[in-house]
């Protein structure tokens, strides 16, 4: 591992100082995405707003991570007002690039901390499906719409446990009266806890 890497030996200088070394993974991260989106419905009508969201995953496999999250888009033509509230259940896929587990190792010598490493993350193409529970604002109340998502979205590499994405989110949703077809181009931060 670590102490091996840079020639050393768990035990060396073991009379003067205790070497110790740790390794810990990081399988919790949180999102934030923002961007624009165009809602359809199946009677014709389109409205295009701003978009943003938050997301918390667990990694249950290197390359498999389930998650929570919540958007809201928002009409910039009427103050601000939010056109829908969505909930999303889902699960997200590594396809190339780095596992969604950021593995971090640590040399400590007398309890003290003397030297840190962890994996370097490459980021990649990430694929996410899910279910989605929407919530249209109309002006008699909310309005229940249900269905399914897929995303897709680039992770840049980076040096540290913050990385910038883009990507495309479409989700198919009805109330059996209606049907919405809502799409988002998004932009947004990763960020490994």
């Amino acid at each position: 591992m670590l102490l091996s890497r840079l020639g050393l030996s768990p035990n060396a200088g073991a009379a003067e100082a205790t070497l110790r070394q740790e390794s810990s993974d990081s399988r919790f991260w949180a999102s934030a995405e923002t961007g624009y989106a165009t809602i359809k419905s199946s009677n014709g009508a389109q409205v295009s707003a701003l978009a943003a969201g938050i997301g918390a995953n667990f990694a249950v496999l290197d390359r498999l991570a389930v998650g929570l999250g919540v958007r809201q888009s928002f009409s910039p033509q009427s103050s601000f007002s939010a056109y829908y509230t969505a909930f999303d259940v889902k699960a997200t896929y590594a396809l190339t690039g780095a596992p969604l587990v950021l593995s971090r190792e640590s040399v400590t010598m007398d309890s003290e901390s003397v030297l840190e490493g962890k994996t370097a993350n490459e980021g990649g193409f990430r694929l996410q499906l899910g279910l989605a529970q929407y919530y249209l604002n109309s002006s008699s109340g909310a309005v229940p719409f249900s269905g399914i998502g897929a995303q897709a979205h680039y992770e840049f590499p980076s040096e540290s446990k913050l990385n910038y994405l883009i990507g495309i989110k479409y989700d198919q949703v009805g109330n059996g009266k209606l049907t919405l077809s809502p799409i988002q181009l998004l932009g947004g931060i990763v960020l490994w806890l």
